[in-house]
């Protein structure tokens, strides 16, 4: 006995032991919940509220502590809890993953004055640890009120509107005068709500119920305004904006619906549009051009919608029946191209919608017809509603006379057979043509072909794989409306596609053919002239600046610029480099009209360097152009006194001074000059010719550009002469002119130029421009460059803008094709324009009695700081 209990304690041991690590509860952890409300609609964000009233209805939603909550698994409830303020602060769950559902009020199918409000969230709970949860109740259905415009008031005495959805079983009505919200229960993802209107009008005593066609989805938390209305104008129809939340976006569900789809929705009912019951359609296969349809409304459900047609001569039981409300009914329409709409989808199973739109043409087009006789086809559109009554709708009936077939035939759009291109090119417009075939297409002779002069790619484009080809290949799009008509849009760019030979031109033939059931056949042929491209690089030496090398390519009338690239390296190197492109410019040659010269520039290169160049089409190696060698050439940035810090001056006498811009005895700093030679000429030490007035330095030193050198040049217009006076004594001023600061020398007058060997590509120099003269003046900045064969080379910068703070200005050079090598450069300032100035002219002037440093000056052109630019 006393083994047997040993035994008995180690088993049940064992068994205590196994419980433990299988699961139970030693594998759980806890759940703290913390719960809020937010009543805002589902369009306005959580920081903005609903109308007051809307707010005062959700008031008490507000509060969580009586909202019930229920911790579920996809298969059973595992907790609830009457209140939220009674449940615990931590719960112990085992592992696993549940859902906690937070709920207030009831979620009935639909109601007036009902708000359920309800928030969830999963969660997984692990072993040990404890899970904290934040979960947000929201409005769980959707609250909806009806409103009428004024108009609609006074064209109908009675109104209710009609709710219904897959959780009703009968309408919510909402009676004239109700001014309650009515609350419907939506899923997650959204609920299809029906929306009809029983209405009299108030010129009649009969009452009739209409019903929108298509179905509006609501979601949760949705705020809806449902505002009916007219026509507008004759008073009468019936028309719907649905305004959802309270942003009012409007979504106007119907201002033109057709008459038929406002018809009494308590019978399945089919009508007729664009034709009667009982019509007769005479046309050829592919060329009816009418667009007959009927509208369907079966408030039950559709349980059939039927197209019933048969030959005359046959037996009406041998019809052919498609029934759209089947998967293979559906199929078998849609082969035949017949097209129906339900709301927004197009063409699906119309089991169980309500409302729909079948057209007819396209199906119509595509009936067989006979190369010698006309076939009258009879059609019967019916169905049954599914509302396990069987409802029958009416029945439409028509005949459709189709006519014996013509000869089939292609149109194309534009008409041309022959085209030219260079390879890489777009058409001018895209190809369109269009087949048709009234006695209807024959999808496996009717196809594309493409010769590239060596072999036959065929695409029989009425197949789903033919199109598909013919798009990947060359991205052609195909239309396909009936048997007896298609459309081929052929885009521009698909010539891009196109491959030229090495040289030459290769000829690609498009050949397009149409045969009919009947066996007639028609063929189109187009054919493109595809070119290699024609052009060579003319860059040459002079071409090569000191950082910059000019491309130029002539391209002859066989290739297009957006196609062309360069390339370059260092002579010897052996990989080429992409050249950075500024962007082509055409330069004409109006000798040679089918020459143009197309120019880019290659930068950022270094000085005395060999570079080898090239032009590229299409970026294809076989397509490069002859290989220039250029070297680019030195470059002189140091200008003689650039900074005009040094200067030196010859006094005349205690008035007057004469300055020169460079250091005496220093020849490093000569370069620079001025006209002072000139208009200091009349100064003399005798009485009447040494005041300053007589004889003034147009340009003198003055102080530099905030401090960038030790000074700078202040070049003025000036009043002197011989025989000038003060003012008091006449003011008779003489002579007058713009000072000037320029590179070269001065003999008898200016000598412009010194010599220099190199082409900069511009200059830049910093300065202010004063006291202008007249109270309008304007100032010159200059550089010439002079080649080896005299060309000149200028370019001016003008202003009349006065400014007292220092500015910086660049003044850039354009070389022309043929510039040689660089002779000689100035670069030139003229303070202003030349003329002749009376003393009101000048804004500064001798002061009264001032007969010695007293001066005539104005229009003031500080200059500093001259550099040259090479790019």
């Amino acid at each position: 006995m006393a083994l047997f209990a040993y035994i008995s304690v180690l088993i049940i041991g064992s068994f205590a032991c196994d419980d433990q690590k299988d699961g139970s509860s030693a594998h759980s952890g806890k759940l703290r919940l913390s719960l809020t409300a937010d009543t805002t609609s589902l369009k306005k964000g959580v920081n903005s509220n609903l109308t007051k009233a809307v707010s005062d209805e959700f008031e008490k939603f507000l509060t969580v502590e009586d909202y019930q909550i229920r911790i579920v698994t996809d298969k059973d409830t595992v907790k609830s809890y009457d209140r939220f303020d009674k449940m615990p602060s931590e719960i112990e769950l085992p592992e696993g993953a549940y859902t906690i559902v937070a709920s207030k009020g009831n979620n009935l199918p639909a109601e007036f004055e009902n708000p359920y409000f309800e928030g969830s969230t999963a969660f997984t709970v692990k072993e040990g640890m404890s899970t904290p949860l934040e979960v947000t109740a929201t409005l769980g259905n959707v609250r909806i009120m009806a409103e009428y415009t004024d108009d609609f008031k006074e064209a109908y005495s009675e109104y209710t509107v009609l709710l219904s959805s897959s959780y009703t079983t009968a309408d919510l009505e909402i009676v004239k005068g109700e001014t309650r919200p009515a609350y419907m229960q939506v899923d997650k993802d959204g609920t299809n709500i029906a929306i009809g209107i029983k209405l009299k009008k108030i010129t009649e005593e009969t009452e009739k119920t209409y019903y929108v066609p298509t179905a509006l989805k609501l979601e949760r938390r949705q705020n809806v305004r449902l505002v009916f209305k007219t026509d507008g104008e004759a008073l009468d129809g019936i028309g719907l904006d649905i305004v959802l939340d309270d942003t009012m976006e409007e979504v106007t569900m119907t201002t033109e619906i057709p008459d038929f789809m406002w018809k009494p929705f308590k019978e399945p009912t089919l009508t007729a549009t664009e034709f009667a019951d009982g019509d007769e359609f005479e046309f050829r296969s592919g060329l009816f051009d009418k667009n007959p349809y009927i509208g369907i409304n079966m408030a039950g459900g559709i349980g059939s919608l039927n197209i019933k047609y048969w030959k005359d001569g046959e037996d009406e039981e041998d019809a052919t029946i498609y029934n759209l409300a089947t998967d293979a009914g559906v199929k078998a329409a849609k082969e035949n191209h017949y097209t129906w709409t339900v709301g927004e989808e197009t063409d699906v199973n119309m089991s169980k919608k309500k409302a729909s739109v079948l057209y007819l043409k396209e199906g119509l087009n595509s009936l067989p017809s006979s190369d010698k006789d006309t076939y009258t086809y009879h059609y019967k559109i019916y169905g049954t509603d599914a509302t396990g009554k069987a409802k029958e709708s009416n029945v439409i009936t028509f005949d459709a006379k189709v006519l014996q077939a013509g000869a089939p035939q292609i149109t194309a759009e534009p008409s041309d057979t022959q085209y030219e291109i260079v390879e890489g090119d777009e058409l001018a417009a895209e190809w369109k043509l269009s087949f048709t075939a009234t006695g209807l297409i024959d999808e496996e002779q009717t196809k594309v072909v493409v010769n590239d002069g060596m072999s036959d790619v065929e695409y029989t484009f009425m197949s789903e794989v033919g199109r598909e080809a013919l798009k990947q290949a060359l991205g052609v799009e195909t239309e396909i409306t009936n048997n007896a008509n298609a459309v081929l849009s052929f885009p521009k760019s698909f010539t891009t596609l196109l491959k030229a030979p090495e040289t030459g031109s290769k000829d690609y033939t498009f050949t397009f053919y149409l045969k009919d059931k009947k066996n007639k056949e028609y063929t189109l042929k187009k054919t493109i002239t595809v070119y290699a491209p024609v052009f060579t690089l003319e860059t040459t030496e002079n071409d090569a600046f000191a950082k910059r090398i000019v491309l130029r390519v002539n391209m002859f009338d066989k290739g297009n610029k957006k196609h062309l690239s360069f390339e370059y390296r260092l002579k010897g190197e052996l990989n080429w480099l992409p050249v950075q492109s500024s962007g082509l410019t055409p330069v004409n040659d109006n000798s040679k009209t089918d020459l143009i010269q197309y120019v880019d520039t290659l930068k950022g290169l270094t000085i005395k360097t060999f570079y080898e160049l090239r032009a590229l089409y299409q970026g294809r190696k076989i397509w490069n152009s002859n290989v220039v060698v250029a070297q680019t050439e030195d470059a002189d940035y140091n200008l003689p006194n650039s900074g005009f810090d040094n200067w030196f001056v010859e006094k005349g006498n205690d008035n007057w001074e004469r300055y020169y811009p460079w250091k005496d005895g220093d020849e490093t700093t000569i370069g620079w000059n001025t006209i002072n030679l000139k208009t200091t000429q009349d100064g003399g030490n005798s009485i009447g010719n040494k005041y300053r007035y007589i004889a003034n330095s147009s340009t003198i030193p003055t102080e530099d550009a905030d401090g960038i050198s030790n000074s700078a040049a202040l070049v003025r217009t000036v009043g002197w002469g011989n025989g000038t006076t003060a003012a008091g004594s006449g003011s008779i001023i003489q002579k007058s002119d713009p000072g000037e600061l320029f590179l070269g020398t001065y003999v008898n007058g200016p000598v412009y130029g010194i010599e220099f060997s190199y082409r900069p590509s511009g200059f830049s120099f910093h300065y202010k421009y004063e006291n202008p003269m007249k109270g309008s003046d304007e100032f010159t900045a200059e550089i010439v460059v002079v080649d080896e064969n005299n060309q000149v080379i200028s370019k001016q910068f003008k202003s009349s803008t006065v400014t007292s703070v220092w500015q910086k200005q660049y003044v850039q050079l354009d070389y022309p094709e043929g510039t040689g090598r660089a002779k000689k450069m100035y670069i030139r300032f003229v303070s202003g324009r030349t003329g002749s100035y009376g003393y009101a002219d000048f804004p500064v002037t001798p002061g009264f009695g001032n007969l010695s440093n007293g001066e005539y000056t104005g229009s003031h052109l500080y200059i500093d700081n001259v550099e040259l630019i090479y790019e």
